[in-house]
């Protein structure tokens, strides 16, 4: 089950067009497989959000089931490179922000090789941030923060206009 949580969902422009919102914050969790080749929740966000330079993409983790990335010399490694390639190429040709944050499936499940899962799906983000430098993977090896984003926005106390759609995708 992969979730969308969104504020808003909804596209808000003013009559004029202009985007109303200060921030906007997408929460995806559990997304870590495709459907029939294709990923529901990816698709739902870029049909429903307006992804420009305010809108940050933040997936929670279970990036990918059941194990995380293999090594590139195991037979699942393309699929599993499928569904990340897919997650990222939401933010593709936008001014949005992606941030990938590893959970337990990205682990391995607490498997042996866990860590080296963490560090090749790392890898990976990081090697696509060359060609799109709003990918971003944290924490970097596998230790957590905390992280400064120096490039974010203080939202200020009269933009506290905030609401929320949840989405539970099967």
């Amino acid at each position: 089950m992969s979730l969308i949580l969104a504020a808003p969902m909804v596209r808000a422009q003013q009559s004029d067009g202009a985007d109303s919102i200060t921030r906007r914050i997408i929460l995806i969790g559990d997304a870590g497989e495709l459907k029939n080749g294709r990923h529901p929740v990816v698709e739902a966000a870029r049909k429903l959000i307006l992804l420009n330079e305010k809108t940050t993409v933040l997936f929670l983790g279970d990036n990918l089931y059941k194990r995380g990335l293999p090594d590139a010399e195991y037979d699942n490694y393309l699929s599993s490179r499928a569904v990340l390639d897919s997650q990222l190429s939401l933010v593709n040709g936008t001014r949005s922000q992606l941030w990938m944050i590893p959970g337990n499936h990205d682990w391995e499940n607490g498997g042996r090789d866990g860590f080296n899962a963490i560090l090749r799906q790392q890898l990976y983000v990081t090697f696509q941030a060359f060609r799109h430098p709003n990918l971003h993977f944290e924490p970097q090896e596998g230790c957590p923060g905390p992280v400064e984003d120096r490039k974010s926005t203080r939202l200020n106390s009269s933009h506290a206009n905030i609401s929320y759609a949840v989405f539970c995708l099967k």
